[in-house]
């Protein structure tokens, strides 16, 4: 099965064996993007969707042959950093209480009543 590759440093050919496994894909793009195994994500498709799945499954039930694939440098997950004043996020105004008696449109300017 020969899959074209469009890795990092540029526009490859891969030939692979009719019996290769997913996890053989992703060794042989790797090694011809120079790219740790670990570290490939590969893409398929328009716009390209990640292809993930058992590494000992067959490769060509998730591409077929002459298939472009994008090779690039899986994104490693965001961290949380730790905050210690709370989420982080920011926070809600407090609810504004209408005084006794006053319509929503009286407090937009005028002073609450008097008791």
């Amino acid at each position: 099965m020969n899959l074209r590759l469009q890795g990092p440093e540029g526009v490859t050919t891969l030939e692979l064996s009719d019996g290769a496994s997913f996890g053989d894909l992703i060794d042989a793009a790797a090694a011809a993007c120079s790219l740790p195994a670990s570290q490939v994500e590969l893409r398929s498709g328009f716009p390209p969707q990640p292809l993930a799945g058992d590494r000992a499954a067959a490769a060509s039930s998730f591409v077929g042959a002459g298939a472009r694939l994008v090779v690039s440098k899986a994104r490693a997950a965001p961290t949380q950093a730790h905050n210690p004043h709370g989420s982080g996020g920011r926070k809600k105004a407090a609810p504004q209480r209408l005084a006794e008696g006053a319509a929503p449109r009286d407090r937009l300017g005028a002073p609450p009543p008097s008791r």
